[in-house]
């Protein structure tokens, strides 16, 4: 008897182990700030950064930011495509609200790699969630061959049809930005393009009569188009895939679409996925994508992108006015 009932008592505990295993909500990892570098000071004692708007609302605002860099003490890394670049240890850290999101790292010496200044798309994160490539990894980013324009160009305006615009105003369609680089860890690049299909009523100068006649059209009159596309190779076929689209009615005084350009890309949550760095381009302003393919799709072969941040919005960006 005595046998049995340690038996029935083992076999509850046990039950209660696993039920209580069950139990333990999964602990998701917390999200990587990253920024990009934007410039330094004359002297190179202080150097700026964009902060994504997407963490600024993540960290419940600016303050919330300047929190989250402040709590690593670690030194910060400058890569490049997965290479690290070189890395500074600030004095203070501190994000402004200016024309975008800016933080601002004080140094205590000057910054002497001048080299990795004049690097473009430098991507900044705590060297704790940095983690290097195997020695025998080849570089994510390549040289564009010169025809690769075409490509982007044509299916560029495939895309913008699917948008609604009509066939005649694709022939406007330009490339804002061209990036070459191995998104899917094939060794084989994949094109990265920015295009935009500008309103051909907008105003080319700063006529104030000429605005306010064009800003008292409807709104569809007055609409401008942007996409960031990747095109990648299957067979002998190119093939697009939409990475963001964006639509909006110019609405104000010398107004124009924001442009988009792949800064850089990096595996931040160690799914063998490549989190991309989108740089948006605007007038007056500037701002950061950080984004994450996302598999669950009906497509097999295309991804759906999200917001790193946020990903329950919408990067099918549509905007009236």
């Amino acid at each position: 008897m005595a046998v049995r009932l340690g038996r029935l008592w083992l076999g509850i505990v046990l039950g209660l182990v696993v039920l209580s295993a069950c139990a333990v909500p999964e602990v998701k990892p917390a999200k990587v700030p990253v920024l990009l570098f934007l410039q330094a000071s004359p002297d190179r004692l202080t150097l700026e950064a964009i902060v994504p708007n997407s963490l600024v609302r993540y960290a419940g605002g600016i303050d919330g930011v300047k929190q989250m860099l402040n709590a690593d003490a670690d030194p910060l890394v400058m890569l490049q495509f997965g290479k690290a670049l070189a890395e500074f240890q600030p004095t203070s850290r501190n994000v402004v609200d200016t024309f975008g999101a800016i933080a601002i790292f004080k140094l205590a010496q000057p910054f002497r790699q001048n080299r990795v200044l004049a690097q473009q798309g430098i991507a900044i994160l705590p060297r704790s969630r940095y983690e290097p490539l195997p020695p025998a990894s080849p570089s994510f980013q390549y040289n564009c061959p010169a025809t690769v324009q075409a490509i982007a160009l044509e299916l560029g305006r495939q895309e913008f049809l699917k948008m609604g615009v009509a066939q005649s105003a694709t022939a406007r369609t330009a490339i804002s930005s061209l990036v070459c680089a191995d998104l899917d860890g094939d060794q084989n690049p994949e094109i990265v393009a920015g295009l935009r299909l500008d309103n051909p009523l907008r105003p080319i100068a700063d006529d104030v009569q000429a605005w306010q006649k064009f800003l008292n059209l409807p709104a569809e009159q007055r609409q401008e188009y942007s996409l960031l596309i990747k095109l990648y190779e299957e067979g002998n076929t190119w093939l697009s895939e939409p990475i963001i689209r964006h639509t909006r009615a110019l609405s104000y005084l010398n107004d124009s679409i924001s442009s988009y350009v792949l800064a850089n890309a990096y595996d931040l949550n160690g799914d063998r996925r490549l989190e991309l760095l989108v740089q948006e381009i605007g007038l007056s302003t500037i701002n950061v994508w950080l984004l994450t393919p996302n598999l669950q799709t009906t497509d097999p072969n295309r991804s759906k992108w999200l917001d790193y941040y946020l990903p329950e919005r919408s990067l099918e960006i549509t905007e009236t006015g």
